[in-house]
């Protein structure tokens, strides 16, 4: 082989040995300290101190920016229920060059993004109620008999604790002609309206039984 072909053929066999190692999996080698935190990290996940191994795991990726180590924390924070940080480590490990779970993150923001629907959900349907009732037509009698003592006995059980005394009041009010529930509180009404509005569970006191607070 002429020489020219030989340092040639040298110098392209030298290059891929560099690329070879230059393209990692997506774990640090096995003989670092970055792999060792990694090691004590999952170590720690396993016993469920989940903290600690948050720490590891950053310290891992601190020292190499290793992207099993970033998506290891994502998955720290997802378990200590802080789904901000834990999409924003994800979406950080997304753009990783050499990350190979993106797919499985991807998952993961989705996942997120779905209880943070739940949530809103859940909250608008725990905001406060209240029920407006016309009272022109039988001039209140309704809602007089539904927020007076009596449908607290007759509904109610003997003994009945202020909070099932104002469920009976509340469907009571809600069979009176013309009621209306929003959620919510209570807007102002104008006495010329003809209507009362009533919030639910916001007891007042009267004749020793809670009734909803009138307006």
């Amino acid at each position: 082989m002429p020489a020219n072909r030989r340092w040639r053929f040298l110098a392209l066999a030298a290059l891929f040995l560099v690329q070879a190692r230059t393209v990692r999996p997506d774990t640090p080698a096995a003989d670092t300290p970055a792999a060792t935190l990694v090691r004590q990290g999952r170590d720690l996940l396993q016993r469920g101190e989940i903290l600690a191994a948050k720490r590891r795991f950053e310290e891992a990726f601190r020292l190499t920016a290793d992207a099993e180590a970033l998506f290891m924390v994502a998955q720290c924070w997802e378990r200590l229920g802080n789904d901000d940080e834990a999409e924003k480590r994800y979406r950080q490990y997304q753009q990783l060059p050499l990350a190979l779970r993106t797919a499985e993150a991807e998952s993961c923001i989705r996942a997120i993004a779905q209880r943070k629907r739940n949530a809103s959900d859940t909250a608008a349907n725990e905001r406060p109620r209240y029920i407006l009732v016309p009272v022109g037509t039988d001039r209140g009698a309704c809602a007089e008999r539904c927020t007076s003592a009596e449908v607290c006995r007759s509904l109610g059980r003997k003994g009945a604790g202020w909070d099932t005394c104002l469920a009976n009041q509340f469907a009571c009010l809600r069979g009176c002609p013309g009621a209306q529930v929003s959620r919510g509180t209570c807007p102002r009404i104008s006495s010329q309206e003809h209507t009362r509005c009533y919030q639910d569970n916001r007891p007042i006191f009267g004749a020793g039984w809670v009734t909803p607070a009138r307006y």
